[in-house]
C-alpha cells in the first residue's frame, strides 16, 4: 500500500506561482504596474516617516510626484499611509480594493493531473490543474484639483489600450525560465466623480478630487503539490507449464526505471530472464 499523501508546509516550495495562498501576488503586480504613473506636480516633501517610525529623507524630493499605490479598505489604507507622511494627504493617491471574485470551476479540467518525479528523494510530485477566478477591483483616486485628475487619467487610458491589458509575470520561485503568468485585466469605460465640490470651507486650500472606476481581472490559485513514492522498478512473473524441475518454466519479466529525458518522458529498461532449475 502506497504511504499517505504528504502536503508541504510552505505552499511556496512546493508549486510553481505560490508565493500566497490567493490573490496577493496579483495585487502586488497590480499596483507596481499603476506606479509607472507620475503628475506634473514637483514632490516637495523632504522627509517620511519609515515602517518602524524612523524619519528618512524622501529619495523623490524634488522630482515629478509619483503616484501612491495603496491596496486595502479606504479607513485601513489611509492610516498607514498618513502615518508615513506625518499626517499629510500626498497626492495623488490610488487606492484599490478586490471587492468581488467569483470562482470558475467550468474553466477548470476534470480528472487531469501534473507531475514530475525526482529521482534523488524518489518521490512524484502530483498536482491538480489551478482554480480559476474571476476578480472584480474597485480603483478611488485621489488627485489635487481637475488639471492633475484629467493628466493622470490620460496615464491610465494609456495603460490600458483599447481597455484591456494582460500583465506578464515570471515567478522567481520556479526555475522554468519559459514558464511565465499571465494576469489579464479590464478597465471598465465608465468613471465616476465623488468629489464633494460643495460644502467645502472657504478656507480649505486643496480641493481633493475623488473619481472611482472598475477593474475586472483574472486569476489562477494553485493546489498544493501532494507527493507519493516513486516506482522505480515493477516486476511480472510468468508461470507456465515447461521442462523445470518441479515441470514448470518461469519467466521474469522486469521493466526498471532508467531517466527522464529533456521533455519529461520516462524512459525504463524492459529485460527477461529464464532462471535455471
Amino acid at each position: 500500500m502506497p504511504a499517505a499523501p504528504i502536503i508541504p508546509e510552505n505552499n511556496q516550495d512546493s508549486v510553481a506561482f505560490a508565493p500566497y495562498f490567493l490573490f496577493r501576488e496579483y495585487f502586488v503586480q497590480i499596483a507596481k504596474y499603476f506606479k509607472q504613473i507620475k503628475s506634473y506636480r514637483i514632490d516637495d516633501i523632504k522627509t517620511e516617516v519609515s515602517d518602524d517610525g524612523k524619519t528618512i529623507n524622501n529619495e523623490n524630493y524634488n522630482q515629478l510626484r509619483k503616484l501612491q499605490v495603496i491596496y486595502g479598505t479606504p479607513r485601513a489604507a489611509f492610516r498607514s499611509f498618513l502615518k508615513r507622511h506625518n499626517g499629510m494627504m500626498k497626492l495623488p493617491v490610488l487606492n484599490f480594493v478586490a471587492i468581488d471574485w467569483e470562482r470558475r470551476t467550468d474553466k477548470e479540467p476534470t480528472g487531469a493531473r501534473t507531475f514530475y518525479v525526482d529521482k534523488e528523494k524518489a518521490v512524484a510530485h502530483v498536482q491538480r490543474p489551478p482554480m480559476q477566478f474571476d476578480l472584480t477591483y474597485q480603483f478611488y483616486l485621489y488627485t489635487e484639483g481637475v488639471k492633475e485628475r484629467e493628466h493622470v487619467l490620460y496615464q491610465i487610458y494609456t495603460l490600458f489600450p483599447r481597455g484591456e491589458i494582460s500583465l506578464i509575470y515570471k515567478d522567481p520561485t520556479n526555475p522554468d525560465n519559459e514558464d511565465y503568468i499571465f494576469m489579464p485585466l479590464k478597465l471598465e469605460s465608465n468613471m465616476a466623480d465623488e468629489s464633494e465640490l460643495e460644502g467645502l470651507d472657504e478656507k480649505e486650500t486643496r480641493d481633493v478630487m475623488r473619481t472611482q472606476f472598475t477593474v475586472h481581472g483574472q486569476s489562477i490559485v494553485p493546489y498544493p503539490t501532494r507527493e507519493y513514492p516513486a516506482i522505480k522498478s515493477v516486476y511480472f512473473i510468468d508461470t507456465s507449464k515447461g521442462e523445470s524441475s518441479d515441470g514448470n518454466n518461469v519467466t521474469e519479466i522486469g521493466y526498471d526505471f532508467v531517466e527522464e529525458t529533456e521533455d519529461g518522458h520516462i524512459v525504463v529498461d524492459i529485460a527477461d530472464s529464464v532462471p535455471t532449475p
